[in-house]
């Protein structure tokens, strides 16, 4: 169950419901799939939906300003830009890699502006990598 929501998103919606106690406005859990696992948490049990719920609520105990009181799941919004982000972001660590290696062996050979411009451009690399996985 756990590996099915790796890779997902979540947040709480709140709905026109209202609970009968204290006039509460009950939330929704929404949880945002991959497409190939949203099918798969479809096909999950009623007991095991109960279960996530069981969970969340652990981690969000109903009080006077929230209470949740239904899961949903939904597809992940964007999926194709977060995939092409994640590569992008694979592809620059790698890189900057490459350029402390490279930094590092140049302060070797006593070549420390070459290396300050190794380290710089891995520096930069490493900050284009955070930005691209923050969107």
């Amino acid at each position: 169950m756990a590996n099915l929501l790796i890779g997902c998103r979540s947040e709480i919606e709140e709905t026109d419901r209202y609970a009968s106690s204290a006039n509460k406005v009950l939330s929704r859990f929404i949880i945002y799939a991959p497409y190939e696992k949203y099918q798969e948490l479809q096909k999950i049990t009623q007991e095991d939906r109960k279960l996530i719920l069981q969970c969340v609520l652990e981690l969000f105990p109903p009080s006077e300003e929230l209470e949740i009181g239904f899961l949903k799941f939904k597809i992940l919004p964007n999926e194709k830009e977060i995939k092409r982000n994640i590569k992008l972001a694979y592809s620059w660590l790698e890189r900057a890699e490459d350029k402390l290696s490279e930094g590092k062996e140049l302060l070797k050979k006593y070549r420390y502006a070459e290396a300050i411009s190794s380290f710089q451009e891995c520096i930069a690399l490493f900050k284009s990598n955070i930005s691209s996985l923050n969107g």
